[in-house]
């Protein structure tokens, strides 16, 4: 008998063994979960129940509201009727009174209005003449020498302002870089034609003459004469800048409809936490970040490379480290070849009806391979 016991005891400890496997738990964490939820299913259905009973409450409170307004509405409109009533008898008794009769209107004709058009009231408008030699005052014209624009990748994509003098210039560059502190999440390569770094200046430009060529440090730290295509302005200073990156999330439109790092730490994974029992996964695949919750629902962020998801991974470590949330796991990448990776590839395939080798692109964008 004793060891029929100690074979279905392992026959259990191999089924609790498959089962924390599958969904990338320990043993310990799996029964520490099945508990948690237990508690967390009994402590639901008394808060549904005392939301039940709160509702039903209210309802009744709103029914008699209602039906209290509704006399107060029905009693108002009666008063109205009866002022209207007695506001009509009044203008008619005035009227009766105050009629002329036939004599009277005889004895005052009415008065015909004149024909044409009526004579202007208050004094004329006293025009003064300009002397013949009169020579009209001359406009002055402020030069604004200095102006600063926003540049991408050494294009122009926004024009900020121009300037009397390279003070008020530099004191606007400086307005805009502490501004840009608050970026989070900085956006670092593009992939329009080909990947390639994102770079983000800011150009003080200043009037063309004869001697004003300007000399600056380039990445590698030399000096090197800045020209731009215009035959008017030449590159003063400049400074670079960072600009926020948004993320296509799965369910959103992917051009008009992108998220920032911020919008999607608080919606989809502080979002979905409801109660201290809810649990979520973390996963890096490819360029993806996946969230898993309890009843294996997915949601996915897209990076638009591989390097951007292990930022965007690490970022979201720091912050759930600092807001010390214990209910979030970080499973890590699941590019190696295994298991877990085909299941995790079944489960994007069914969610998004994709084809495995779109699945297995490292990038938002089909010419990157």
């Amino acid at each position: 008998m004793e060891k029929t016991k100690y074979l279905l005891d392992k026959e259990f400890l191999e089924q609790e063994e498959l089962e924390a496997k599958e969904k990338g738990l320990t043993i310990f964490q799996l029964r520490r979960v099945k508990k948690t939820m237990e508690e967390r299913n009994r402590r639901l259905e008394l808060y549904r129940k005392k939301m039940h009973e709160q509702l039903l409450k209210k309802q009744e409170k709103e029914k008699k509201r209602k039906e209290k307004l509704k006399e107060q509405n029905r009693k108002k409109k009666e008063l109205k009727k009866e002022k209207l009533r007695l506001k009509k008898e009044k203008n008619r008794e005035t009227f009766l009174k105050n009629r002329k009769t036939d004599e009277e209107i005889k004895e005052k004709p009415i008065k015909k209005r004149p024909v044409g058009r009526p004579k202007k009231r208050g004094p004329k408008k006293k025009y003064k003449r300009k002397p013949k030699n009169y020579i009209p005052p001359v406009k002055k014209t402020v030069s604004w020498p200095y102006k600063i624009v926003a540049c991408r990748n050494g294009k122009q994509i926004k024009y900020i302002g121009k300037y009397v003098d390279a003070e008020s210039a530099y004191s606007k560059i400086n307005e805009l870089l502490d501004n840009n502190k608050k970026i989070i999440f900085p956006s670092k390569i593009t992939h329009a034609d080909k990947i390639k770094d994102d770079k983000f200046e800011y150009l003080i430009l200043e009037r063309k003459t004869s001697d004003n060529a300007v000399l600056l440090r380039n990445d590698i730290g030399k000096l090197v004469e800045q020209k731009t295509n215009s035959e008017n302005w030449v590159i003063y200073d400049k400074f670079k800048y960072d600009v926020e990156e948004t993320f296509w999330v799965w369910g959103y439109n992917n051009k008009s409809e992108r998220k920032t790092f911020k919008w999607i730490y608080d919606n989809i994974l502080i979002g979905n936490l409801m109660s201290e029992y809810d649990i979520i996964r973390v996963l890096l695949y490819k360029n993806k970040i996946i969230f898993k919750d309890d009843d294996e629902n997915l949601d996915m962020v897209f990076c638009k490379s591989i390097s951007d998801a292990i930022r965007f991974y690490n970022l979201l470590q720091e912050w759930i480290k600092k807001d010390k949330i214990k209910q979030i796991f970080f499973l890590g990448q699941y590019n190696d070849i295994s298991e877990k990776r085909r299941q995790l590839e079944n489960q994007i395939m069914k969610l998004t009806g994709w084809s495995k080798k779109k699945i297995q692109m490292s990038s938002t964008s089909e010419h990157i391979k």
